[in-house]
């Protein structure tokens, strides 16, 4: 059986999502496979299948959206979605992307929320990359700096190192490049 069979099957045991649910989100899953096949799903594949989404209210945190990979729990602000402009497929698409990044308390190159914003805005930027983003987005200066990083850095590094979990690469490479 390959990952994606795998992923399938494990995203049909999880008992929290109605049909379309779980459709919705391996047409999702399908489509980050597609751009990225080279990110190994294992970790995906394995939170999949006991991930919980849960509402959570305003005041708890900044944005709209957010992926606790030690709870295996993703916390979204049901209120200022219903309220607002949000693009729920680019909210859907980073809970996909978080989980495929998940390692130990952070996924990305969030390790030890050294690099919080600057995850943040990855994980945005590559969501957009795949399924667009017709919506408001709760990071755009955090996008900017990351956009303006990723000039020095290159995309391709700065996308390589977060499905990596690799901060310590872009600390390396901005000492080498003496930025």
């Amino acid at each position: 059986m390959d990952i994606l069979e795998q992923i399938q099957q494990n995203l049909n045991a999880n008992k929290d999502f109605t049909k379309d649910f779980k459709y919705k989100i391996f047409e999702l899953i399908l489509l980050f496979n597609k751009k990225y096949p080279d990110v190994n799903l294992d970790t995906l594949c394995s939170k999949i299948k006991t991930v919980t989404f849960e509402k959570s209210g305003t005041f708890e945190r900044r944005g709209t959206f957010t992926y606790d990979p030690k709870k295996n729990k993703v916390s979204f602000d049901a209120k200022r979605i219903k309220d607002s402009d949000y693009d729920i497929d680019n909210m859907m698409m980073k809970a996909v992307i978080a989980m495929a990044t998940a390692k130990d308390t952070y996924y990305g190159f969030n390790k030890d929320d050294k690099l919080s914003a600057l995850n943040k805005a990855v994980t945005e930027m590559i969501a957009t990359s795949i399924v667009g983003n017709e919506g408001i987005s709760d990071y755009e200066e955090e996008i900017l700096i990351a956009n303006l990083l990723s000039k020095v850095l290159g995309v391709d590094f700065l996308i390589e190192s977060y499905f990596k979990n690799d901060s310590d690469a872009i600390f390396r490479k901005l000492v080498e490049l003496e930025v």
